[in-house]
């Protein structure tokens, strides 16, 4: 039991290390638009991105549950392989319908994605031995987002390099990697005998009528979560358009996925802080957050290589800082029966968000430039959270 025990930690470890092996993820954008795509059509690939992502989120939590963590997993690293390995295929040639193509991997891509966020984590869950599980099912599950974020950046920063032999091989060894990870997570198993648990988001009814209950009864939480879906707006929207933004400032390839892998390391450092920031009054960890995210774009605003880098930190930095402090205000106001309803709507609901603003975003870019673009956002999501904590204060809720 034991050996297997250990062979299941082993794998999970090997499986996340070779998942998170992301090497395009610093020159994507630069390689599309590399393929003739212009700043509003990669918008639009974006967008794509995230609709796929939403519509596919409750179908993929159904597969999760009919068949086996394992065999779902190895699916989705498969098709997110093959994927990879198709933009491998096409550099170089001459496509005429290129938008129609990448729209369609990139939905592909964004299927696969569903199929393992929380599928990961529930495969976790069920190999920790069930008398250990409150002990340590957040401890190993920490360990784990740790490794991937290790793999991540190194990735990242290492893409860049690579791309100097050409940049297609970024996504062949991407594609390889995912393969691999593909067949190594089916050495896990798992034990029979699981806890079954009711999963709300197999039915998308009754996630939504929940979550409106108990919005209704609870209003501070719906200025929560849109005060979070602010926040991740603005560092999705920032970090998917930044290597184009960086290549403008006269950046090359190499140093742009240094800078992109270094800043999501540091990640870590939010996280590290968070259970301190978290203690804050609610007002005060609205208001603080809000000031950095606009300092955070001001600095992206300004044409000093040194002050972008700086604001594009502070941004990763943020995301990691607030998101447990939010999942915890959550889960305190929330029975134990409507937590994952809730969770699963702020889910939906940054999703919506973001599908609707990243074309946009993407037309701003093209019209007013990347500096009065991120000002501008800046300016009007810090009013905007300012008004949340207006609403807040005003619901007499606490602060």
């Amino acid at each position: 039991m034991a050996a297997s025990r250990i062979k299941n930690y082993i794998s999970i470890v090997a499986f996340t290390v070779l998942s998170n092996m992301r090497f395009s993820r610093g020159i994507l954008m630069l390689y599309c638009l590399s393929l003739g795509l212009n700043i509003v059509e990669f918008g639009l690939v974006q967008t794509i991105y995230s609709v796929s992502r939403f519509i596919f989120e409750i179908p993929s939590g159904m597969i999760s549950d009919v068949f086996k963590r394992e065999r779902v997993l190895s699916l989705a690293t498969f098709l997110s392989g093959v994927v990879y390995f198709i933009l491998f295929f096409i550099n170089g040639k001459q496509i005429n319908n290129i938008l129609y193509i990448l729209l369609v991997l990139f939905s592909i891509d964004a299927f696969a994605s569903t199929l393992i966020s929380g599928t990961d984590q529930a495969l976790i869950y069920e190999i920790v031995p069930k008398e250990q599980r409150e002990k340590k099912y957040v401890k190993y599950l920490s360990y784990i987002q740790i490794t991937a974020l290790i793999s991540l950046s190194v990735s990242t920063m290492s893409g860049g390099l690579i791309s100097n032999l050409g940049i297609q091989l970024t996504f062949v060894l991407q594609s390889m990697c995912l393969f691999f990870s593909s067949i190594i997570i089916n050495f896990v198993k798992v034990s029979d005998e699981i806890v079954e648990e009711e999963n709300n988001e197999n039915r998308i009814i009754n996630v939504f009528e929940s979550a409106v209950k108990i919005i209704k009864s609870k209003r501070n939480l719906l200025l929560m979560i849109l005060f979070f879906s602010v926040i991740e707006l603005n560092v999705n929207a920032v970090t998917i358009f930044i290597q184009d933004y960086f290549r403008y400032q006269g950046l090359k390839v190499q140093l742009i996925t240094i800078i992109i892998g270094f800043t999501t390391l540091c990640g870590i450092i939010g996280a590290l802080g968070s259970s301190i920031f978290t203690k804050l009054k609610t007002v005060y960890f609205m208001f603080i957050s809000g000031l950095i995210l606009l300092l955070s774009l001001l600095f992206l605003s300004i044409n000093l290589i040194i002050l972008i880098t700086i604001g594009f930190l502070m941004l990763n930095i943020l995301l990691d800082l607030i998101y447990p402090g939010v999942l915890k205000y959550i889960n305190d106001r929330c029975e134990d029966e409507n937590r994952a309803t809730m969770i699963s709507f702020s889910s939906f609901f940054a999703g919506i968000i973001s599908s609707v603003c990243y074309i946009f975003l993407g037309s701003f870019i093209s019209y007013f430039g990347y500096n009065r673009t991120f000002l501008g956002i800046g300016v009007i999501s810090f009013i905007i959270i300012a008004f949340l904590i207006f609403l807040f204060i005003k619901e007499g809720n606490e602060c």
